[in-house]
């Protein structure tokens, strides 16, 4: 989890004052999310109260403590100094602003002894970690004479762990530090800077306590294929979804009774929901254990529909497409109905309503009832150099 701070030329003269990480914490690749959760002693939301872009100084308030291994002062994690050189430090700090949030893991270890009650930062000899911020990830040190933590250098590695809002990473670790899997968004790959400038595809990676090795490809949720199916029944009290059987040239395959874990994450128009709630006729995806035995996610919704966007309607929260044309003329125009909550993307942005225009492709993910768009794509990811 924790690295040897590499100090840039900018930052050498600082080396006689930040504490030098611990031998012991030198681990490569970058460690997964739930083996940072595991490690740290204590695990922290923040949010940012004050800064000054011209010092390199954050000021933040601790919200909620997510993990407390032995107690500290108030304010302990409110004072962040950037060091000189390192990168990012100005994209951070212009756009840094009061009210951001910001999560910290820190690993606080009172010299290699057992973890008293209360801890006094500046007397524990190595006090360290990671701390998220405005989608970037700084490997951080404690500085007792100064009394505060210390940018080291940034991590660029990291985001192929998460890559999202700090308020959902937040919500991710809770759930993990519960003992629960979650998929969290993370850049594909390790070329250090296509990390660095954003541009690696993003994908789903499964993380909990229980994935600590880098195991990256086994970890990658796409890599299980959800595969579109009808429901011809559903039994609630079994914990079992039947599928129908797939058509092929050669006739119909039998239909598939396939278990839900216990645990399954069960989703309709995006809503969580339970299995009961899934009905025959449902078209569903489904998120298969390694063995294809059981399910672990079911994800129902009215599919996707695309085509060239004619008109969009910000007040009424509507998007109209163009007919599509078949060889007797043209279907009629289709206007659809978009979610308060829906989610929209361009070029791999999230973005509002009013900056989809007309005439480019979009593609629509519809509710159950094909009449709502929960979500709306237009275009690909962020565009490589």
């Amino acid at each position: 989890m924790f690295k040897l701070f590499r100090p840039t030329l900018a930052a050498a003269f600082l080396l006689a004052v930040y504490p030098q990480p611990a031998e012991g914490f030198i681990k490569r690749p970058p460690p997964t999310l739930g083996d940072v959760c595991r490690q740290s002693t204590h695990i922290h939301t923040l949010k940012v109260e004050k800064f000054s872009a011209e010092k390199g100084v954050i000021i933040f308030k601790s919200v909620k403590e997510l993990k407390v291994q032995g107690a500290l002062p108030e304010g302990a994690f409110a004072k962040f100094v950037c060091a000189p050189g390192v990168k990012g430090t100005k994209t951070i700090l212009a756009g840094v602003a009061e009210g951001k949030a910001a999560l910290l893991f820190a690993r606080i270890d009172n010299a290699g002894g057992p973890i008293p009650e209360r801890l006094e930062l500046g007397k524990t000899t190595r006090a360290q970690g990671h701390l998220y911020i405005d989608g970037s990830w700084y490997m951080i040190s404690y500085v007792g004479d100064s009394k505060c933590w210390v940018l080291s250098y940034g991590e660029p590695d990291m985001l192929s762990r998460y890559c999202g809002t700090a308020e959902k990473l937040g919500d991710a670790v809770a759930k993990i530090l519960l003992g629960e899997e979650v998929l969290v968004p993370a850049l594909v790959g390790d070329n250090k800077q296509d990390l660095e400038q954003r541009r690696a595809k993003v994908q789903d990676l499964r993380a909990s306590l229980k994935i600590l090795d880098d195991g990256t490809k086994r970890n990658v949720a796409a890599d299980k294929k959800p595969e579109a199916r009808t429901v011809k029944a559903v039994d609630a009290t079994a914990s079992t979804i039947t599928l129908e059987g797939k058509k092929s040239k050669t006739g119909s395959e039998p239909d598939q009774t396939i278990a839900v874990a216990q645990d399954a994450k069960i989703s309709v128009d995006g809503q969580a929901k339970k299995l009961g709630d899934v009905k025959a006729g449902a078209v569903v995806l489904l998120t298969l254990t390694e063995d294809k035995k059981s399910a672990t996610a079911v994800v129902v919704n009215g599919g996707t529909i695309a085509g060239t966007v004619k008109a969009v309607d910000a007040t009424a929260n509507t998007i109209t497409l163009e007919g599509r044309k078949i060889k007797t003329g043209s279907e009629p125009d289709q206007t659809i109905a978009v979610g308060k909550d829906a989610k929209v993307s361009v070029d791999g942005e999230a973005k509002k309503l009013t900056d989809v225009k007309t005439g480019v492709t979009a593609t629509l993910s519809l509710t159950v009832d094909k009449k709502t768009a929960l979500a709306i794509t237009v275009g690909g990811g962020k565009k490589t150099k």
